[in-house]
């Protein structure tokens, strides 16, 4: 009996073995997995990485764009300064308006940047002289309001085209004029006045000096 018991003693598994023996056997097989799956890693094709897209830009079509904004030039006169003179400055592309007696600059303004040129005389006896030493072109025109008085507007010293359609109101060539009383051509040319229907100088036509004022049509 003692031998049997033993025996059987004996047969019995070191204590923790069988522990041991489950943990060595999951981590076998644990580990036969992971080189499977490595292997399998290894022996798969690899993955193509993905190219990176192109950035693709659309060129802009060209914009024009402006220097500055036009503005008007706009001119008073004052009792004590109600004779000017405009004038175009070629060589800096200034419109200028000139004291007809003392020379002095009443205002200027690039013509690159004007919209329109207005000049308004006094409720007194104004005159306006045109100096056309380059081309007026603007896109809101050019006036010379006469306001009160008896007032003058002077021509340019070349061939130039009068139309009177109102009472002392018209346009000489692209320039044009209201409550302007007397116009008077420049010198040393021939200017033509056309009065229209409608049409009256209460301050009359003159020619001008050395020129030639053909008969009213």
């Amino acid at each position: 009996m003692a031998n049997f018991e033993k025996r059987l003693f004996d047969s019995r598994e070191p204590s923790g073995y069988g522990l041991f023996s489950k943990l060595t056997k999951n981590s076998l097989q644990s580990s036969t997995s992971l080189q499977s799956g490595t292997a399998m890693n290894l022996l798969s094709p690899s993955r193509k990485r993905k190219q990176p897209q192109k950035l693709e830009v659309e060129p802009m079509e060209p914009r024009i764009l402006l220097s500055a904004d036009l503005a008007p030039f706009a001119v008073a006169m004052m009792a004590d300064q109600n004779e000017l003179t405009l004038s175009h400055d070629i060589t800096t592309d200034l419109i200028q308006v000139h004291d007809t007696f003392s020379g002095d600059l009443v205002a200027e303004q690039l013509r690159a940047e004007t919209s329109s040129v207005v000049i308004t005389g006094t409720e007194g006896d104004d005159r306006l002289v045109m100096d056309m030493a380059g081309t007026y072109m603007f896109p809101g025109g050019m006036l010379f309001d006469g306001a009160g008085g008896t007032d003058e507007l002077v021509g340019p010293d070349v061939d130039t085209t009068w139309i009177v359609d109102g009472v002392d109101s018209g346009s000489m060539e692209a320039f044009d004029f209201v409550d302007v009383e007397k116009l008077i051509g420049g010198a040393g040319n021939e200017d033509l006045f056309y009065l229209l229907a409608g049409g009256q100088s209460t301050g009359g036509l003159e020619g001008g000096a050395g020129g030639l004022a053909p008969p009213n049509r």
